[in-house]
């Protein structure tokens, strides 16, 4: 359960980060899922040579079917953020695995939220971010407008 100042934070900025919230098992079985599923559904770099080369590569279509990758959609912290940020229970729209390669391009600077896509101003929507990894300097930042969800 959020405290009410995480959820004045999220009301107010329009994220929260919840360093940690994963456990170090889950994690793990997170990884195994991960390497048993390459990310073959295509690749974001259309230059970029065949997985597991450095490269931008994406799993959706077996996201879910895994147990090993499957289980994070109902893992109990997740749902449970997402039910106190949204005062309601949550709906899954899509689950996606993103996988940088070592020494693969990062992504262009852009922004999820689009209005023409059915999660526009009028629904109220949230993005779960589970990185395996720190956004650092290494790794690529994490960059948020707060108050942008206004």
């Amino acid at each position: 359960m959020l405290s009410k100042t995480q959820i004045e934070q999220f009301n107010n900025q329009g994220y929260l980060i919840l360093k940690g919230a994963i456990d170090e098992l889950d994690i793990q079985r997170l990884e195994q899922g991960v390497a048993n599923n390459p990310p073959l559904d295509g690749t974001l770099d259309p230059n970029a040579p065949v997985y597991p080369n450095p490269g931008r590569y994406t799993l959706a279509t077996q996201s879910a079917r895994d147990p090993d990758l499957g289980f994070i959609i109902e893992h109990e912290t997740i749902v449970n953020s997402a039910r106190d940020l949204l005062s309601d229970d949550p709906v899954l729209t899509a689950y996606v695995i993103y996988d940088r390669t070592p020494d693969g391009t990062g992504l262009p600077v852009h922004h999820d939220y689009k209005r023409w896509r059915p999660v526009g101003s009028s629904m109220h929507w949230l993005f779960t971010i589970v990185p395996f990894c720190d956004f650092d300097e290494t790794s690529g930042p994490l960059y948020v407008a707060p108050g942008s969800h206004r």
